[in-house]
């Protein structure tokens, strides 16, 4: 049986006949096609183990990437000096900015005039006002400049000052939400959160927070403004959105001091936020449909 077995495999192979029954005989392999094969081979290996590479840095520029975008805990707990200097650089340029541009109005009170004749708002609350609707570029109308250095400082202020305010306002808000998402990522980790379920967190946070926080500025300033001014809430509701989106028609006066006043830190927020959350939204839209 094995000498059977033997001189069947050295005959020639009855696979793979061809047309009338033809016999194939079988064929070696030639050194050249041998190595040719080896070859491929060691190319197809050599692919592979670059890819394999290339999806681990792949995957090490996404880790990196989602550490970009939340600050670490331990940067919190230990922060260098530079982080802290870097931190209150930030926050405080925009508000430092905003003081100096009030003391400077400030000390020119005889420049500018209050429309409203049955108004009388202290010194403190028409400069407070004329600074939050010059920066914020809403201009209510109601503050205008009378004399000839008035209108020459409040040009050079709305010109010259409106995107550096820009700037450093998105700078403070960007930084604000950095130190919250801080805060919120220390609370999740005493919960035993992990980092792919937090990170999670954050990207629905990310869209969600744009579209709820505009709405919230609305409704806040709604109801102060009805609290305040005793309007009703269609009148605060559409004083809150035109001073927001800073269209500011001037149609609705503010006579109450206090309603002044509020109206004067909420619109600086107000208005940042929403010009923050409308260009992060639309971008984003942007980028899913593929525009940019």
């Amino acid at each position: 049986m094995e000498v059977e077995v033997e001189s069947t495999l050295s005959s020639p192979s009855t696979l793979g006949s061809g047309v009338g029954g033809d016999l194939l005989p079988y064929l070696p392999p030639s050194p050249d096609h041998i190595r040719t094969v080896l070859g491929h081979l060691q190319v197809a290996l050599e692919n592979i183990q670059a890819a394999h590479e290339h999806m681990r840095d792949a995957a090490l520029l996404h880790q990196d990437a989602a550490q970009d975008a939340t600050l670490l805990p331990q940067d919190i707990l230990g922060p260098a000096p530079s982080i802290r200097l870097q931190l209150l650089v930030r926050i405080s340029m925009w508000p430092v900015m905003l003081v100096l541009i009030f003391g400077l109005l400030w000390c020119f009170p005889h420049s500018f005039k209050d429309k409203n004749s049955t108004r009388n708002l202290s010194p403190f609350a028409l400069s407070l006002s004329l600074t939050a609707q010059t920066t914020s570029t809403v201009g209510y109308g109601d503050i205008v400049p009378n004399t000839v250095w008035g209108k020459i400082l409040t040009s050079l202020l709305s010109f010259f000052l409106s995107g550096v305010l820009g700037y450093v306002g998105d700078l403070f808000l960007m930084t604000l939400c950095d130190c919250f998402i801080q805060l919120l990522e220390l609370m999740l980790v005493d919960w035993y959160i992990s980092e792919h379920r937090f990170n999670s967190f954050v990207g629905r946070l990310e869209l969600l927070v744009p579209i709820l926080t505009p709405i919230l500025c609305v409704v806040v300033g709604m109801l102060e403004f009805h609290r305040l001014t005793k309007f009703n809430y269609l009148d605060c509701l559409y004083l809150s959105v035109v001073t927001i989106t800073t269209l500011g028609y001037g149609d609705i006066v503010i006579m109450s001091e206090d309603a002044v006043i509020f109206a004067s830190f909420w619109l600086w927020l107000s208005t940042i936020i929403y010009a923050k959350c409308t260009y992060y939204l639309s971008c984003r839209i942007a980028r899913r449909l593929g525009i940019v």
